[in-house]
């Protein structure tokens, strides 16, 4: 079974508030989805800080510039590991939740856990640092604050 079935199958096993094509769609539209033959991952960036409700919205957008949190909302397939080394960009928290309680985790102690390096896309593609990361030291200001 790929890691794109196993994500579909989580919709026929536990109660969801949309059918697993609505959620696709809707982080198509407002978030990201990685699909290789190891890993499905549907998720977004998102400002650690912010309610729960609007984390766990996968059509809530939040300013690019106030992103601290990659939120994972349905995994499948190889794990975090995978998703480090295809991640589109590099933020320093990431989320999930776990029987509906929402979580986050250090990005760097993820990667000391788990003896990953700490490489990702933006790494290899200075060009989109200039587009992920806060422009000015007000966004960042903004960030931190909101990171407290």
């Amino acid at each position: 079974m790929t890691p794109i079935e196993k994500a579909a199958e989580v919709y026929l096993r536990e109660p969801c508030a949309r059918t697993f094509q609505e959620d696709l769609n809707l982080h198509l539209l407002y978030g990201y989805v990685i699909s290789t033959p190891r890993l499905f991952i549907m998720g977004r960036p998102v400002v650690k800080g912010a309610p729960a409700s609007e984390i766990v919205d996968p059509s809530f957008t939040f300013p690019e510039a106030l992103c601290n949190c990659w939120h994972i909302y349905l995994a499948a397939g190889n794990g975090i590991q995978e998703f480090f080394r295809v991640e589109p960009f590099e933020l320093p928290w990431l989320s999930w939740e776990r029987k509906n309680i929402l979580r986050y985790h250090r990005r760097d102690a993820i990667l000391r856990s788990a003896a990953i390096p700490a490489t990702s896309v933006l790494a290899r593609h200075p060009s989109l640092q200039r587009r992920f990361r806060p422009s000015s030291s007000k966004a960042a200001e903004a960030g931190k604050a909101k990171n407290s």
